[in-house]
């Protein structure tokens, strides 16, 4: 009987099986929170699968990040990469932020059409796309940690 994959590149396929499970959790939760009668019936559908797929795509793009412990313009100096456990947070964090910055950017019009429709007075059209930033520096440190803890970084996974 051969095995699926090698046990070598074990801790790599959980840390890739994780991150993009938990971003495709994200992506099922952000498609809840966007009611339908929010989006046209053409377009609500493939914004539905935008969201659904962006969360996997986050989750991928921060698992392979993952394989990244040395900045070669930095190297070891720079303050988030100095230590071991701050790493993930950083490295997530900054992936997650730039996803989330080009979702917004490519979905701009849509998402303000849903915060109008939502009424949230406290976010408004000029700093959506900060909040945005936020949101996916939040979720991509997230992400990375657990990936992080659970699959573990680096050379080690190789």
């Amino acid at each position: 009987m051969f095995p699926l994959f090698h046990k070598k590149h074990e801790g790599f396929i959980r840390r890739m099986a994780l991150s993009k499970g938990l971003g495709i959790f994200l992506g099922i939760i952000g498609t809840f929170f966007i009611p339908a009668s929010a989006l046209t019936e053409r377009s609500g559908v493939i914004f539905y699968w935008g969201i659904l797929l962006w969360g996997m795509t986050l989750g991928f793009v921060i698992g392979l990040a993952g394989l990244i412990t040395q900045n070669p313009l930095w190297d070891k100096k720079w303050l988030p990469f100095k230590h071991h456990l701050w790493r993930p947070f950083w490295r997530g964090g900054i992936v997650g932020a730039w996803l989330e910055l080009l979702f917004v950017i490519l979905s701009y019009e849509k998402v303000i059409a849903l915060l109008g429709f939502l009424n949230i007075s406290w976010i408004s059209t000029e700093n959506i796309i900060w909040w945005a930033i936020l949101a996916g520096f939040f979720w991509g440190a997230i992400i990375d940690l657990l990936a992080t803890k659970f699959g573990g970084e680096g050379k080690n996974i190789l």
